[in-house]
C-alpha cells in the first residue's frame, strides 16, 4: 500500500476516533455523572496509554522540553485544553450533536480572524468567501428556537470554539512547534488531567463507584477517542502532511453529526442539513486555501535551497 493512501486511512481512522467522542459522552451522562468527573478518568486513562506508548515505542523523540516549552505545555493542557473540553462536553447537556458540532467547527474562522487583527496575517478572498459560507450555514443550522431554549447550550459551543482557537494559537508558538505533536499530544493529557484532578476535589466531584456501561463509555473515550485518534493523528501528518490532513479531517464532524441521528434520533430539518453541508463545506474551503498556500511556501524553500 502506497503511504499516500496509508496515511489518509490512518488519518480517517483518527477522525472516526475523535468524531465518536460526542456520541459516547451523551450516552454516559444518561449514568448521572459529572462532566468533570468523566473528563478526569478520560485523561488519567489517556495519559497513561499515550505516554506509554511514547515509552516503548517511540524512543526515537526527544520527551525532554526546556522550561519555556514546559511552561507552555502547563498553559496548553492545563487551561486552555481544560476549558476547551469542560464547554464543549457540558454543552452536550444542552444542545444537539449538530448544533454543538457545527458552532465547535467554527473555530478555524475564529483563528483567520484572529490571526489577521493581532498577528497581521492576510486573508484571500477564498478565505472571507469561506467565511461568509460558514456564517450563513451556522445562521440555518441553528434557529430561533434552539437560542431560546438552549442558551447557555449555545453559550458553551460558542465557549468551546473560542477555547480550541486560543489552543490551536498556543500550538503555533514556536517553542511548541518545536516539539513532535504526538509528545504535545501526552503533555497536554497530562496537564489537562491534573486541572480536571484539581477541579473535580475543588467541587467533590472525584467518583469512582460508577455503573460498568458508564466506565465501559469512559474507558472507549481514553482509548479511541483520546489516545489512539492522537496517536494516529500524529502518524497521519508524518506520512501525508499537516495540510491534508486538515482536509481529510473533515470526516470527523460528519461521523459525529450521523451518529446523533442514528442513536439519539436527533431530528434535523432540510434547512439544517443544507446549512451543515454549508458549514462542512466552507471548512473543506479554508483547509483547501491553506494547503496551497503551505505548498507555495514549500516550493519557494525548496527554490531557495536549489540556489
Amino acid at each position: 500500500m502506497k503511504t499516500q493512501t496509508k496515511g489518509i486511512l490512518i488519518t480517517l481512522l483518527a477522525a472516526a476516533c475523535f468524531g465518536a467522542a460526542s456520541p459516547i459522552a451523551k450516552a454516559v451522562y444518561q449514568y448521572d455523572v459529572t462532566v468533570g468527573n468523566v473528563l478526569l478518568w478520560r485523561f488519567i486513562i489517556a495519559t497513561a496509554l499515550v505516554w506509554g506508548y511514547l515509552l516503548v515505542f517511540r524512543k526515537d523523540l526527544n520527551i525532554r522540553l526546556r522550561k519555556d516549552q514546559l511552561l507552555m505545555m502547563v498553559v496548553v493542557g492545563g487551561v486552555t485544553h481544560f476549558l476547551t473540553t469542560q464547554c464543549y462536553f457540558n454543552a452536550l447537556r444542552y444542545v444537539p450533536i449538530c448544533i454543538q458540532i457545527m458552532i465547535f467547527y467554527t473555530y478555524p474562522f475564529i483563528v483567520n480572524i484572529l490571526s489577521v487583527i493581532f498577528f497581521k496575517e492576510s486573508i484571500s478572498r477564498m478565505q472571507v468567501l469561506s467565511l461568509v459560507v460558514a456564517f450563513i450555514g451556522i445562521l440555518m443550522t441553528v434557529t430561533l428556537d434552539d437560542l431560546r431554549m438552549s442558551l447557555i447550550g449555545i453559550a458553551f459551543c460558542v465557549g468551546a470554539a473560542i477555547c480550541n482557537t486560543a489552543y490551536i494559537l498556543c500550538l503555533g508558538k514556536r517553542n511548541v512547534l518545536e516539539v513532535d505533536s504526538i509528545v504535545v499530544g501526552a503533555y497536554s493529557s497530562l496537564f489537562a488531567g491534573i486541572s480536571y484532578f484539581i477541579f473535580c476535589l475543588a467541587r467533590g466531584e472525584l467518583r469512582v463507584n460508577m455503573p460498568l456501561p458508564c466506565w465501559t463509555g469512559i474507558i472507549a473515550m481514553a482509548v479511541f477517542t483520546t489516545a489512539v485518534g492522537a496517536i494516529a493523528l500524529s502518524l497521519g501528518v508524518k506520512m501525508i502532511g499537516s495540510a491534508k490532513v486538515a482536509i481529510v479531517s473533515v470526516f470527523e464532524p460528519i461521523e459525529a453529526i450521523l451518529l446523533g441521528v442514528l442513536i439519539f434520533q436527533e431530528k434535523i430539518t432540510l434547512r439544517g442539513w443544507v446549512g451543515i453541508i454549508l458549514v462542512i463545506g466552507s471548512i473543506v474551503l479554508v483547509n483547501y486555501v491553506h494547503m496551497q498556500g503551505t505548498q507555495e511556501k514549500i516550493d519557494i524553500e525548496e527554490t531557495k535551497g536549489g540556489v
